[in-house]
């Protein structure tokens, strides 16, 4: 299993891995370039969750793109590490999202979460939903809409 940890400046304390991703500040001290900076400037995200999504997405992204596909077999076996505001909240859906995105790319995940030293704390209530389907048209999500209505008929 292929180890990747999201980095954001707060945990620069040691020279990064190759399998860290970094994301700095500045274009030197950043893997990848992005408007969005560590702390949310950039994109008006004043709430700590809302950046924890996007540093999530973030993420998967980074390493789904980066991470090679093995010559002799398609499934990556991977493993990610984000930094959250809130990683009690995160963790406890983990395997839930680990089974979202085993779907999505095929791969086998496995997703942890840690404390970000430099996300401020706040409490949030967090709703909770049986499943949630995203539709953006295609052949794909229209079989996981008509999976998902069928599990509730």
């Amino acid at each position: 299993m292929t180890s990747y940890r999201l980095v954001v400046p707060a945990d620069l304390v040691r020279r990064p891995a190759i399998t860290d991703l970094v994301w700095g500040t500045t274009e030197d001290r950043s893997s990848f370039l992005s408007d969005i900076r560590p702390n949310g400037s950039g994109f008006l995200l004043s709430d700590p969750m809302a950046l924890d999504l996007v540093r999530v997405a973030l993420a998967v992204y980074l390493v789904d793109r980066t991470a090679p596909r093995p010559p002799s077999d398609w499934q990556r076996e991977l493993a990610l590490e984000v930094p959250v505001s809130e990683p009690q909240a995160w963790n406890d859906r983990a395997a839930g999202l680990a089974g979202l995105l085993d779907f999505m790319t095929g791969d086998r995940w496995e997703v942890t979460f840690r404390s970000d030293p430099s996300a401020p704390t706040r409490f949030s209530a967090v709703q909770e939903f049986d499943r949630v389907c995203l539709f953006s048209g295609g052949a794909d999500s229209f079989v996981g809409a008509t999976r998902a209505r069928q599990d509730v008929d």
